[in-house]
C-alpha cells in the first residue's frame, strides 16, 4: 500500500527536527551555572543567662557584643566541599520548587479558561499559549531535576556578614531558624553560675548539619569571663574562616617601622593579626635610615607567634619598581618581594632582580645595573599568545562556516519538497475540478496541507541558516582582528 502525503509529512518532520536539533545543539556548549552568592551570613545570639541573678543580666548583651568584637576581624569564609554541595543542592531544590509552582499556576489559569467569557477563538488561542508555556516550564523543570550539584559553580570564598539576633531559638528549631532568616551559621552561648564560678558554653550551628559543629565550655570567675570568651573565640575561628589560622604579633623598633608580610603591608610598629593562613611567610620590617630586615618565618596552625625586632641604623637607598602593565611580581634573587608598583630598598649588590607577569616575557637585570631612584619596565606580551589567539579564532571561524554550509542544505531540501507537494496539489485540484471525484479532492487537500507545513519548515530552516550566518560573520570579524593583532608589533 502506497503512503499518503500525510505519512510522508510525519517522516519529514522527524528528519527535519533531528537535523535542526543537531545544528542548534552543536553550537551550544554545556555551561556550568554560577551561583550568585557573595555573603556568608553569621547570626550571633544573645548569651542566655540561665540561673543567674538579675544583677548579672548585663552579661546577656555584653558578652554578645564582646564576642562580635573578637571575631569582627574575620572577613572571609572559605567554602569547603560539604558546604558547596549543600548550597548547590539547595539552589537546585529552590529552582525545582519554583518551576513546580509555576506549572501549577499555569494549569490553574488554563483550566479557568473553560469558565471565561472569551470567544471560542480567543479561548483557543489562550489555551494554546498556556499549553506552550506549560511545556516549556516542564522541560525546564526536568532539566533542573537532572542537574547535579557539581554543575553549580560557587566562589571559593564569601564575605562574612555578622547579624545580631534578638532571641535565641529553641534547640529543635535551629535549622528552621537559619533557613527562615537566610543564615549560613548561628553562634549561641549560655552562662550559668556554679557557686563562686561561672560556666560559659559557646556553640555553633550550620545549615549543613543538624547538630552543633562546634561546642566549647569553660569555667572561671566573673572578672575572667572575657578571657574565657577569648579562648572560645580562638577555637571558633576555624569554623568562621573555613580553614586553619595562625596568629602573629610583631613589635618593631623604631615604632614607626613599616611591617610587611608576604609583600603586603600589615601595619606599623606594633601589629597583631589573628587570621593569617598557616605556613611559611616572608616578614619584612623597614624604615628610612635603618637597615631593613627580611626574614623567612613559619606560622603553625592555631598557634600564636611573637617577634620583637630592633632595626639597626644604616643608610639605605630606596627604589621604586614600576611596570606596564602593573601588578607584576618582583623578585630579589629567588625571594618574592611584592607586586608593582613596589617601593623598597635596593637589593644587595650581587643580587638579581626579576619582574614577571603571566602572559608576558619576564624582565631580569643584576641589581648593580639599577640607577637612579626608580625603574619602569615595559613588559612585552609573549609571541605565542598572539599565535594561540589566531589559531583559536581560525578554528572557530571554520567550525562556524562548516555548520553554516550544512544548515543551508536544509532550506534547499525543504523548498524542493514544498514545490513537489504544491505541484501535486495543483494536479489533484485540476483532476477534481474536471472530474469531480472526491478522492482527488482529498488528495489535493492532503497535498496542500503538506505543502503548507513544508513551507513553514523551509522558513524555519532559513531562519536557522540566517542565525548561523550572523554567527559566522562575527567569527570572521574575530579572526580578522586576531590576524591583525598577531602581525602588530
Amino acid at each position: 500500500m502506497s503512503r499518503t502525503p500525510r505519512a510522508y509529512r510525519s517522516y519529514i518532520l522527524v528528519i527535519l527536527s533531528f537535523c535542526i536539533s543537531s545544528v542548534l545543539f552543536s553550537q551550544t556548549e554545556s555551561e556550568d551555572i554560577l551561583l550568585d552568592k557573595e555573603v556568608w551570613a553569621v547570626g550571633i545570639c544573645p548569651v542566655e543567662v540561665g540561673n543567674l541573678e538579675k544583677r548579672y543580666a548585663y552579661l546577656q548583651n555584653s558578652l554578645q557584643q564582646l564576642l562580635k568584637e573578637n571575631i569582627n576581624d574575620l572577613t572571609e569564609h572559605q567554602l569547603h566541599a560539604e558546604e558547596s554541595n549543600f548550597l548547590a543542592d539547595s539552589f537546585i531544590h529552590e529552582k525545582i520548587i519554583q518551576h513546580s509552582l509555576d506549572i501549577d499556576s499555569l494549569y490553574r489559569k488554563r483550566d479557568e479558561l473553560l469558565f471565561s467569557q472569551y470567544s471560542n477563538e480567543e479561548r483557543s488561542e489562550k489555551y494554546e499559549a498556556f499549553s506552550s508555556s506549560i511545556l516549556d516550564k516542564e522541560q525546564a523543570l526536568q532539566e533542573w531535576q537532572d542537574k547535579d550539584s557539581h554543575e553549580i559553580v560557587l566562589p571559593e570564598t564569601l564575605s562574612i556578614e555578622y547579624q545580631n539576633i534578638e532571641q535565641t531559638p529553641a534547640d529543635s528549631q535551629f535549622s528552621y531558624f537559619m533557613e527562615k532568616n537566610s543564615l549560613d551559621m548561628l553562634i549561641c552561648g549560655t552562662v550559668e553560675r556554679l557557686d563562686d564560678l561561672f560556666f560559659l558554653e559557646l556553640s555553633c550551628y550550620k545549615q549543613t548539619s543538624p547538630e552543633a559543629v562546634f561546642i566549647w565550655s569553660g569555667t572561671g570567675p566573673e572578672d575572667q569571663l572575657n578571657i574565657l570568651l577569648d579562648e572560645a573565640t580562638d577555637e571558633l575561628r576555624t569554623e568562621l574562616l573555613g580553614r586553619s589560622w595562625a596568629a602573629l604579633r610583631v613589635e618593631a623598633q623604631p615604632k614607626d617601622s613599616l611591617i610587611m608580610l608576604d609583600g603586603k603591608t600589615i601595619g606599623v610598629g606594633d601589629v597583631f593579626v589573628r587570621a593569617e593562613a598557616p605556613g611559611y611567610k616572608t616578614l619584612k620590617i623597614s624604615r628610612g635610615g635603618y637597615e631593613s630586615l627580611v626574614k623567612q618565618i613559619y606560622l603553625p596552625s592555631m598557634k600564636f607567634m611573637e617577634f620583637s625586632v630592633a632595626l639597626e641604623k644604616g643608610v639605605e637607598e630606596n627604589f621604586y619598581f614600576l611596570s606596564e602593565p602593573p601588578g607584576a611580581d618582583v623578585y630579589f634573587g629567588s625571594q618574592w618581594m611584592g607586586t608593582t608598583p613596589f617601593y623598597s630598598s635596593k637589593p644587595d649588590f650581587n643580587n638579581n632582580v626579576k619582574i614577571s607577569l603571566d602572559g608576558f616575557a619576564p624582565f631580569q637585570t643584576p641589581s648593580w645595573k639599577l640607577e637612579g631612584e626608580s625603574i619602569t619596565v615595559q613588559l612585552s606580551r609573549l609571541a605565542y599568545d598572539k599565535q594561540d589567539a589566531l589559531d583559536t579564532a581560525k578554528k572557530r571561524f571554520y567550525r562556524s562556516l562548516g555548520w553554516l554550509s550544512i544548515s543551508m542544505a536544509l532550506p534547499l531540501v525543504m523548498y524542493g519538497i514544498y514545490q513537489n507537494q504544491y505541484s501535486m496539489y495543483y494536479n489533484y485540484a485540476n483532476d477534481w475540478t474536471s472530474g469531480g471525484i472526491q478522492a482527488d479532492y482529498d488528495k489535493a487537500m492532503d497535498s496542500y496541507d503538506s505543502s503548507e507545513l513544508t513551507y513553514k519548515l523551509f522558513l524555519g530552516g532559513l531562519a536557522v541558516s540566517g542565525g548561523l550566518l550572523v554567527n559566522t560573520l562575527f567569527k570572521l570579524k574575530n579572526y580578522i582582528n586576531a590576524a591583525e593583532e598577531s602581525t602588530a608589533d
